[in-house]
């Protein structure tokens, strides 16, 4: 089951991500994430407690990913779950795409 917390402070915008990203979860995930590239706040993508991750969940997350990026926006992941990593390597993305992004 996945859960996701969405905080904002000092002009950021910080999304939490805590259990599996798979297909079954990617509309709800999809959502929140899509909320957070409206706003005018820097993101931080926290994925440290994701457990697992299908093709879909980090789809979900590369469209995030060059969404803020074709907007100019400032996205951050400084946590990444091991159980994420793994699955960024089984499908041959390298864990540092995923580092700050401007």
């Amino acid at each position: 089951m996945m859960q996701i917390t969405t905080t904002q402070a000092g002009g950021k915008t910080t999304i939490r991500i805590d259990g599996q990203l798979s297909i079954a979860d990617v509309a709800l995930a999809k959502a929140d994430l899509v909320a957070a590239l409206t706003s005018e706040c820097e993101i931080e993508l926290d994925l440290g407690e994701i457990g697992e991750c299908d093709t879909a969940g980090i789809q979900l997350l590369l469209m995030v990913r060059a969404s803020a990026r074709s907007q100019g926006r400032k996205l951050a992941t400084p946590r990444q779950s091991a159980a994420f990593q793994a699955s960024l390597e089984r499908v041959g993305i390298p864990t540092g795409l995923f580092e700050e992004t401007n």
